[in-house]
């Protein structure tokens, strides 16, 4: 496996944990993974939306979104993981969502068969991999 190397991002670089969510970046084995945790509200909803476009931006072979760690999540938030579906199919980039209970009965009543979803990191990484033959 390579190397977990975590970045906090709140768009500035610098971490922003007194918000009450944080949102982490790493990479492994060309797979960019983006870790949220904490309440997901309304109001960074936008900086998610930003923290998504960024890992995209890094040219990943594929991505997976932890929000394993988030104990609530808005509908600005859920918008951006569409969102972010949309833009990851466009550049041919496969995804995954690793999601715990609360978020995963939002996302089946919202957007099921929409988002690739897994119970951990590591499995949601070998289907992100799986297309690329790794």
């Amino acid at each position: 496996m390579g190397t977990v190397m975590p970045q906090q991002y709140d768009g500035s670089g610098s971490a922003d944990a007194a918000i009450g969510v944080t949102i982490s970046r790493a990479n492994r084995d060309a797979i960019g993974i983006l870790t949220v945790v904490g309440t997901l509200i309304e109001d960074e909803s936008s900086r998610f939306a930003e923290a998504l476009g960024a890992v995209l931006d890094e040219h990943p072979s594929g991505v997976v979104v932890d929000t394993s760690g988030v104990d609530a999540i808005s509908v600005g938030a859920l918008s951006a993981l569409v969102d972010f579906q949309h833009k990851a199919r466009c550049r041919g980039v496969r995804w995954a969502h690793v999601t715990n209970n609360p978020v995963a009965g939002l996302l089946k009543s919202r957007v099921d068969g929409v988002i690739a979803k897994f119970d951990t990191v590591d499995t949601a990484i070998t289907y992100c991999q799986a297309r690329h033959g790794d």
